[in-house]
């Protein structure tokens, strides 16, 4: 018996010395655990945010909409907008678009925008990279280039698309728009063409992807003006035949049917307006550029184009102070010329034309006289 206890209390204390080192070694690597994710930095700490009175927002309820202590949750339950905010988002990153940019984004290109498209047959079509001309054909690109070639199974799904889109958009276009058949009335007097004149420009910059200050852009807008101003043959251009002008001149029908649109329209507000004469489009515009706003500055160089051709412009200016100049200078010269010619004459001549310049003046004092009157001069004689 005594033998058995002696080996029970050998196994007992083997087992506590075992137990000492497994904790020991616990706790060694709990130590350095913690020193490692003391070094490392924590990235997943929760971002504080406070609400515009000063109040941390709930962290639960900012992140589920929802919070499991309710009422008695002693932080903020308001969100941050973009009017309650601490700092105004709507102004921090992003630029606001002027009225001038917002009208050249009418014709843009709608090509970054075709990913975003639902029908996977278009997405397929750019991911091949065709293109579709004016004829209603596809252009295929070479295979250099591109290796990823259209399957034959999609590509009569692909053209009966397109033909179906070239459908519609040529019905839209045979249809004449409601807004042409309003007609506008005395039109050089009741609209201001010189204001007018830099908000075509501005469209034509769109429409033809040039610089407002190109010559090839000037012509264009200065010629659309004077077929709105000028009567051919007893009459004005109609809106229709001046979208014909532009596709001869090379635009898309579809952006020469928006230009004509956007000009007529702001013709109609305009002759409308009878104080002002002008729309108040090109007044936003306008009074953007008296802003100093920057994003106006295509409506600016728009302006500084068309400054030569309106009544007030610098060259007109010069001309006729040049004009001015010259006649003062020719009055001077012919004042010079009598003044050597008069000292060039003798006495007796110089006497006798200052006598005739007195009487002539004296005349002209007694012309009230009838014709039974005898003027007090009318025998005298040099």
């Amino acid at each position: 018996m005594g033998k058995k206890k002696s080996n029970q209390n050998k196994n007992q204390n083997n087992d506590n010395q075992v137990k000492v080192i497994k904790t020991s070694i616990n706790n060694n690597n709990n130590n350095n655990n913690n020193n490692n994710n003391n070094n490392t930095p924590k990235s997943n700490e929760r971002n504080i945010e406070f609400d515009h009175e000063g109040k941390e927002i709930c962290f639960l309820f900012r992140k589920y909409g929802k919070c499991r202590y309710g009422i008695k949750c002693t932080r903020s339950h308001n969100l941050n907008s973009s009017s309650t905010s601490i700092v105004n988002l709507n102004n921090t990153d992003i630029q606001q678009q002027s009225l001038s940019q917002r009208i050249i984004s009418i014709f843009k290109n709608c090509d970054d925008e075709c990913f975003k498209t639902i029908i996977p047959i278009e997405r397929e079509m750019i991911k091949c990279g065709l293109r579709m001309k004016r004829n209603k054909k596809i252009t295929f690109p070479p295979t250099s280039t591109s290796k990823s070639l259209v399957p034959k199974s999609q590509l009569h799904r692909i053209k009966q698309h397109h033909w179906k889109l070239s459908c519609l958009v040529s019905e839209y276009l045979s249809s004449t728009p409601f807004i042409y058949t309003k007609t506008i009335v005395n039109r050089n007097q009741t609209i201001n063409f010189s204001r007018v004149r830099p908000f075509i420009f501005l469209l034509l910059k769109s429409i033809l992807n040039l610089d407002v200050e190109n010559k090839w852009l000037i012509t264009i807008g200065n010629t659309v003006l004077s077929y709105l101003t000028t009567k051919i043959n007893g009459s004005y251009y109609t809106p229709i035949q001046i979208e014909k002008l532009l596709i001869e001149w090379g635009v898309i029908d579809i952006n020469a049917r928006k230009f004509v649109v956007i000009l007529w329209k702001n013709l109609l507000s305009s002759s409308s307006s009878l104080n002002l004469k002008i729309s108040s489009t090109i007044l936003k515009c306008e009074r953007e550029i008296r802003n100093n706003q920057l994003a106006s500055l295509d409506y600016a160089k728009s302006i500084i184009s068309s400054s030569n051709f309106t009544k007030f412009s610098t060259d007109s200016i010069s001309k006729f102070n040049n004009n001015n100049n010259n006649n003062n200078n020719n009055n001077n010269n012919n004042n010079n010329n009598n003044r050597n010619s008069n000292n060039q004459l003798n006495w007796k001549d110089k006497k006798r034309l200052e006598l005739n310049e007195f009487l002539s003046k004296e005349f002209n004092k007694f012309s009230i006289y009838s014709s039974d009157q005898v003027s007090p001069f009318a025998g005298a004689q040099v």
